[in-house]
């Protein structure tokens, strides 16, 4: 499969980024991303999965937060029949200008998004990258919420539910059966139709071979679109979001940025003439298709 993206990667990281951590590689700039995912990286108060481009089957993106970049990412590639642990989750949002409104004459977003948790996990590999932090916790027994000190690490579910293998055995469709213990309400569930499930997970790795369907990061890019294994990175992210409070809340979107066009770039040299009289319109305006778009 081709490099399916029409983005030049025209970024550079070679410095301390703002987990902390250094970073290395090249990256689309966020001047040279769609209009629309340019607006959700400057006003979505969550993280944003910038997907940049596809090579075999590999997906390159870019992990962004209040136009700052986070880290470089890799996942598995997209397919219109899912293969079990491989095959990236879907894009949570459609880069549709209609997830917008005008206030004062600036157009505010309101992407849908995935819903980010912080929780343990039985696997080592995954576990080794997570940090222990005192987070709120379900008491089966007295059923309520409690905070408790726990090690873990960023888990992405299409709702505040909580689901499990053991239940899902009992109804033979790998994994994707509510729990019987509901962390919410049944009516906190994502808004548009890409599904329902749990289990994804943000850790280590260096390529889509790592991804088993989660999302891989890392500070160190490779030129092929690997990454280098990333511990500190992994640790460094989870404290931001505790500290940014963006857990059990719907907090990170994912967009399919390589399938949109770079916005345009360049002048529009001529003038502008009334169709009327002929006349030359002095303060006369010209508006792009993308541009339009945010108001229709």
């Amino acid at each position: 499969m081709a490099n399916q993206s029409p983005f030049i990667r025209n970024g550079w990281k070679n410095s301390v980024g703002t987990l902390g951590t250094r970073m290395y590689g090249s990256y689309v700039k966020k001047n040279d991303l769609p209009l629309y995912t340019r607006a959700c990286i400057t006003e979505f108060d969550g993280l944003v999965l910038v997907r940049e481009s596809i090579v075999g089957n590999r997906t390159i993106g870019t992990l962004w937060h209040k136009n700052q970049v986070l880290a470089f990412t890799v996942e598995d590639i997209p397919r219109a029949k899912k293969i079990d642990e491989k095959t990236s989750i879907p894009a949570s949002d459609d880069m549709s200008w209609e997830d917008s409104h005008e206030k004062g004459g600036q157009v505010f977003v309101d992407p849908d998004a995935y819903w980010l948790h912080l929780t343990r996990t039985g696997k080592s590999f995954i576990r080794e990258s997570f940090v222990n932090l005192n987070v709120p916790y379900w008491d089966k027994k007295n059923q309520k919420w409690i905070r408790k000190d726990e090690t873990v690490g960023p888990l992405l579910t299409t709702s505040k539910f909580r689901k499990s293998s053991s239940t899902a055995k009992e109804n033979n469709n790998e994994g994707l059966v509510i729990d019987k213990d509901i962390l919410g309400s049944k009516s906190e569930t994502s808004s548009k139709s890409f599904g329902k499930f749990d289990g994804i997970r943000i850790h280590q790795g260096t390529s889509e071979k790592s991804s088993h369907g989660c999302i891989i990061i890392s500070g160190h890019r490779n030129s092929d679109g690997t990454l280098k294994k990333d511990i500190p990175i992994c640790k460094a992210l989870i404290k931001y979001i505790y500290r940014k409070r963006l857990y059990n809340k719907q907090a990170i979107v994912i967009q399919d940025a390589y399938k949109e066009k770079p916005p345009f770039k360049g002048s529009v040299k001529g003038r502008i003439n009334s169709s009327l009289t002929g006349d030359s319109l002095k303060y006369a305006k010209v508006y792009f298709p993308e541009t339009v778009a945010k108001y229709k």
